[in-house]
């Protein structure tokens, strides 16, 4: 908490260019729940060397932002999660340490969304610099609400204040030193749970740049600061559920399918695998058949099943035209980018880039990808997919529909693999559907479904015709009521036309409507 002795202020390295994404150490054992000892508030004051410990360790890496660290005007927030010592004492490190975990995806999102950068782990939260004072107060209200959301799906509650204040702050050795930044912890130390203060002159440096409510809270004497301050409390309102909550893609439920009919077996087990992945054991199934034998159709069905029970769906097709790699999970990733209210991106959000333009158009302040060899570049890439799709469960479970993979690119399943490979305890159900006529020895993905079968909880699940009785319930489901005896013959006939192909079944039928050999009269087929 922001007490006397107070958070650390800052640890940087001496290149003056820092990590600055959360996302890269929310993780990280050596940083998550740690209590490091950086120098206090009261050295900020006057004038040495602010900080080290874990989070200074963890932002040497390859990985960096675009911020340079300079001599100047910064608005500094802090954030601190209230009462964190006891709640860790009452719950244990490994809840405790989920918990600050949470905190940390949180404040990452809210980070990249408003170009702010993590400065320093305070233990019970954090320290951070804008260039913009608007851009302090929006992260201010969002992280609040970001928590409000967390809390809603835990039975294990954040409480957090966070205090913004702006100052000149210069870089001296590892460290960037100022009045400002010690001002900032103390107006958090004046928060209640839930607020978010700012000092005067955070207020008038926004201006009309910021539509928040502030309302005057009055001058406070705060320790080491000469004169009073003016704070000004930020007023928020959670965000509505009903913005959280996505459709399934349009592109995976196709308007002129037939209705669902005859797949009761496999759709069962669809949903049990469904269930198992809701509860937190990864699973994935590979649906198998001819062209039009209904593996979409059934990935749609299961697929809009889960929806209806809160899960995200995501949706990705592989072309034959198109040699594109990764080109499923990069229509997954921009149709969500596009629609979700609340971006969650990852660890890794820079190395999306290479996804999606999108990204930056949603996250402005997130890093470049990694620039290294294409060997290591992919294997980042193949990481940050991971983490955006991990970090997704961790708010609600997702199913991952990728289609006719039989024309994946080798890296686009490499990828696949090293996602099965990565994600054994997130909420994540996948689906992937291919031709299994297409293949042979030299088709990538002949050769990587042995791969795949090593994999625990990966499932196949091979398609074949309707039978007889098949066809009869798809006839029944397309006339809206059940079908009579006088139908079997037109059943048999059906499936010695198509072989019980839910496709050619509907494209015969359609035509012997169209043609009026077979009409609907008062909900049932008859002919002339």
């Amino acid at each position: 908490d922001c007490t006397d002795s107070g958070p650390g202020i800052l640890g940087l390295g001496g290149t003056r260019r820092y990590q600055t994404d959360v996302r890269q150490v929310a993780h990280n054992p050596k940083v998550v729940g740690s209590n490091p000892t950086p120098a206090t508030i009261e050295s900020a004051g006057q004038g040495r060397s602010l900080g080290t410990g874990p989070l200074r360790e963890a932002m040497v890496a390859p990985y960096t932002a675009a911020m340079v660290l300079r001599d100047g005007m910064w608005a500094v927030l802090f954030t601190d999660l209230v009462g964190s010592t006891a709640q860790r004492a009452r719950v244990g490190d490994e809840v405790g340490d989920a918990l600050r975990r949470d905190h940390d995806a949180v404040l990452a999102r809210v980070l990249a969304a408003h170009r702010g950068e993590v400065v320093s782990d305070t233990g019970d939260g954090a320290m951070c610099v804008f260039s913009s004072a608007a851009d302090a107060i929006a992260a201010g209200v969002a992280v609040q609400q970001g928590i409000e959301r967390r809390n809603r799906r835990s039975e294990e509650p954040l409480a957090l204040r966070v205090g913004v204040s702006a100052g000149e702050l210069v870089v001296e050795g590892d460290g960037l030193m100022g009045l400002a930044a010690h001002e900032a912890a103390r107006v958090c130390g004046l928060c209640e749970p839930g607020e978010v203060l700012v000092i005067d002159l955070v207020r008038l440096m926004a201006g009309s740049r910021t539509d928040a409510e502030l309302t005057e809270r009055g001058a406070f004497e705060l320790k080491g600061i000469p004169t009073p301050v003016t704070v000004w409390e930020v007023a928020w309102t959670p965000t509505e559920e009903a913005d959280e909550r996505l459709a399934v893609p349009p592109r995976l439920l196709s308007p002129d399918a037939w209705v669902f009919s005859s797949r009761a077996p496999e759709l069962a087990m669809l949903r049990d695998q469904w269930a198992a992945a809701s509860g937190g054991a990864r699973q994935a199934v590979l649906i198998s058949g001819e062209p039009g034998i209904g593996k979409t159709r059934l990935a749609a069905e299961v697929a809009r099943l889960a929806c209806d029970e809160g899960a995200l769906v995501l949706y990705g097709q592989c072309d034959d035209e198109l040699g594109t790699p990764f080109l499923p999970f990069a229509e997954a990733l921009d149709w969500y980018l596009e629609h979700a209210a609340d971006v969650f991106a990852g660890q890794f959000p820079g190395d999306l880039t290479r996804l999606s333009t999108r990204v930056r158009d949603r996250m402005p302040g997130a890093p470049a990808p990694l620039a290294a060899d294409a060997e290591t570049e992919q294997h980042r890439l193949f990481d940050a997919v991971v983490s955006w799709l991990c970090e997704l469960t961790d708010a609600q479970p997702v199913v991952l529909v990728l289609d006719d993979v039989h024309w994946a690119t080798k890296p686009t399943l490499l990828m696949l693999r090293h996602l099965l490979r990565g994600t054994d305890t997130a909420r994540l159900f996948v689906i992937a559907t291919y031709r299994d006529t297409d293949l042979d020895r030299t088709h990538p993905l002949a050769g990587m479904l042995g791969d795949f079968r090593r994999i625990p909880r990966v499932e196949r699940l091979p398609l074949s015709g309707l039978d007889e009785a098949g066809v009869l319930e798809f006839l029944g489901n397309a006339a809206g009521q059940e079908v009579d005896d006088r139908v079997g013959e037109l059943a048999v006939a059906l499936v010695a036309e198509t072989e019980g192909n839910p496709f050619f079944l509907g494209e015969v039928l359609g035509h012997l409507v169209e043609s009026g050999a077979i009409m609907q009269v008062d909900g049932r087929w008859t002919s002339d």
